[in-house]
């Protein structure tokens, strides 16, 4: 046997088996084939030790010596199989890991009873329906009405949700230690982690397979099905728990990531202990306090009525476990975001007011104020409908998933969370939101812009015309009989321009919004202004058969106004020239448009305003006889006009204006 051992380090027992395996196959051989011992010693079974080739001298019946060491080995098998279930199924002793949990780690008796499918589920099921009917309210607070849900479905998605929430932690514990296991000094546990991560995984899918999540279980026996999903899970669960505490005790003394492994191996056991509990008597009245959230949020996704939704960013987190809200805070911190979170609803909402976030990520199923309930609040608050909210939640209903959504979520996560899909859906939705506010912004600018080619657009034609330029139509040539026009030629811009620049400009501006203003004053809708001349014509395009008295009464105001305001101090002075006769008008130009104005009454109507003095008002003969005897005229005066000779004008007396009545 010592030469045995030697060839074999690993130990008596491992020789033996393969001694045994040896022997097995030379068995079948000869079996198979017929072959004598000396055959058989002679073709190769030159390692067996000589000691025990003396105890089988040539006339031993090998075949017997076959079936006997067969039936050892079964047998040996067996023994060794059930030795280890008694070992993994035996309680594992308290530890750092397990001695003082607590809340979301430990969970009380009720909380690890497994949702009941019986009678008394039902009926206990029904009474919640009924007051969550009688308390919700879909007014502007976003709440919704409940409606009633089957008590084998509320215990199923309860079960379903009870045994996905402890996987959450094992799998984001799991990655979280895989993903910073330099920082953390585990890096030779990498590979247990993974393979535990795996087995997790593998877990999660027996999970939806023992409760898929759109099966129908009205009327289907509840023990059964309870014994149906502990047959599927209850070695799978054990076997996790088992890998869990092994990669724990190997982490032992590794202070970085002992409160990581704690966590890790408190999910094992939770999810192995709400396994366990599923062939025992269930507690109705346990079911019935851990299922009325659930019942409820399950009325509300059901019943919900569609509505109309509504760098690197500061987050806000909203979780009433723990274990949730510090994987996700440490996996997106990661990334480089500002991470806040919040165990409530309210708190939520409370943050909310008194912070900015970029972006909110809401579980669904929360004690006292649900996911939905605070999405409602959320997008019934102007402050913070703009805010986009990003639902999570072990419930991954198809139906619940399209109600968040149309209730104005941005996007919709099912626990447990991948991380690499949870990065991207908070990149992507932070970009939207980002987009979105360039987009206000851009509609902002265009609305400035818009107003300013409104008024660009008001200056060129009239404003009744305007509307019809702004949509593209180029007005048509308009021809009116008689109007009136009357042309204001500013002096001594360019002599206040070199003198001061800013004074010319403001002194300008006054001139101009006088003339504006005016305009409106005497119902002038048609006008047009350059720097130095400014242009209105009264009876068009509306007539107005008092055109003359509104270009005279309007040219008497600028020359008052200007006499008697600050603009007279800026040696700015104005000469004003009135002709009544017929226009044309008509916009012309490419990419910059003009208003055309020919016709005898403006042409006239400029050549008096250049003829005429500094401060005066000259008046062709048409329009005085227009204006009668309610206003006072100087002398007949003749005026040169290149291209129509000799026209006789008056002076418009300023001081002698007819009154408004």
């Amino acid at each position: 046997m010592s030469d045995a051992h030697a060839k074999h380090p690993h130990g008596l027992k491992a020789t033996v088996r393969e001694y045994l395996t040896h022997w097995t196959v030379a068995g079948l051989i000869v079996t198979l084939t017929g072959f004598t011992p000396d055959h058989w010693i002679a073709h190769g079974l030159h390692e067996v030790p000589s000691g025990v080739r003396n105890l089988f001298p040539g006339g031993i019946d090998y075949r017997l010596l076959v079936v006997v060491l067969g039936v050892l080995m079964i047998v040996g098998d067996t023994v060794l199989r059930n030795w280890r279930r008694r070992k993994e199924a035996m309680p594992a002793p308290k530890s750092a890991a397990t001695v003082g949990m607590s809340g979301d780690a430990a969970g009380s008796r009720a909380s690890s009873q497994p949702p009941v499918l019986g009678s008394a589920a039902t009926s206990a099921a029904v009474r919640q329906a009924r007051r969550s009917r009688a308390a919700c309210d879909a007014g502007s607070s976003g709440e919704m009405e409940a409606v009633a849900v089957s008590a084998s479905r509320v215990a199923v998605t309860q079960l379903r949700h009870d045994l996905r929430t402890p996987m959450n932690a094992i799998l984001g514990y799991s990655e979280v230690l895989v993903e910073e296991a330099e920082e953390l000094g585990v890096v030779h546990l990498k590979d247990d982690l993974q393979r535990l991560q795996a087995h997790a995984k593998t877990m999660l899918e027996r999970i939806g397979e023992a409760l898929p999540a759109t099966a129908d279980t009205s009327g289907r026996d509840a023990d059964e099905l309870r014994a149906q999903v502990r047959a599927k899970l209850d070695e799978p669960a054990r076997a996790l728990l088992q890998q869990a505490r092994e990669i724990s005790r190997k982490a032992i003394g590794i202070e970085a990531a002992h409160a990581d492994f704690d966590r890790l191996v408190i999910a094992t056991g939770k999810l192995s202990t709400l396994v366990e509990a599923l062939d025992r008597p269930p507690d109705p009245v346990a079911h019935s306090a851990a299922s009325p959230n659930v019942h409820d949020t399950l009325g509300r996704l059901a019943s919900a009525p569609a509505k109309e939704p509504m760098a690197q960013g500061r987050l806000l987190i909203v979780d009433d476990n723990a274990m949730n809200r510090d994987l996700l805070s440490r996996q997106l911190a990661r990334e480089g975001y500002t991470v806040m979170v919040s165990p409530s609803g309210q708190d939520a909402l409370e943050k909310l007011n008194l912070d900015e976030y970029d972006l909110v990520l809401l579980d669904v199923v929360m004690p006292e104020m649900d996911g939905l309930q605070v999405l409602g609040r959320i997008n019934s608050d102007a402050r913070l409908s703009g805010v986009p909210v990003v639902m999570l939640s072990a419930l991954d209903e198809i139906a619940g998933v399209a109600r968040c959504l149309e209730r104005g979520a941005a996007d919709y996560l099912t626990k447990p969370v991948d991380p690499a899909l949870l990065r991207a859906r908070v990149r992507s939705t932070l970009n939207i939101r980002r987009l979105r506010e360039d987009l206000r912004h851009a509609e902002q600018e265009l609305e400035s812009g818009y107003q300013v080619a409104r008024r660009l657009a008001q200056s060129i034609v009239p404003v009744s015309v305007a509307p019809r330029l702004e949509h593209g139509e180029m007005p048509a040539c308009t021809h009116y009989p008689e109007v009136t026009a009357l042309v204001v030629k500013i002096e001594g811009m360019d002599a206040l321009a070199e003198r001061v620049p800013a004074d010319a400009l403001k002194a300008i501006a006054s001139v101009h919004e006088l003339f504006e203003r005016g305009c409106r004053d005497k119902c002038i809708a048609l006008s047009r202004m350059t720097d130095r001349t400014l242009t209105a014509v009264a009876g068009a395009p509306t007539w107005d058969e008092r055109h003359t008295r509104s270009a005279a009464d309007l040219a008497i105001a600028m020359q008052t106004a200007i006499a008697t305001q600050s603009i007279s101090a800026s040696s700015l002075r104005v000469r004003c020239g009135i002709h009544t006769s017929a226009l044309t008008t008509g916009v012309v130009g490419g990419e910059r448009l003009v208003l055309g104005l020919w016709g005898d009454a403006v042409s006239l109507a400029e050549a008096l305003a250049t003829s005429a003095s500094i401060g005066e008002i000259r008046v062709s003969n048409s329009a005085c006889a227009q204006l009668g005897s309610d206003y006072a005229f100087g002398s007949q005066t003749v005026v040169d006009v290149p291209g129509r000779g000799r026209v006789p004008t008056r002076c418009l007396q300023v001081n002698h204006a007819p009154s408004e009545g």
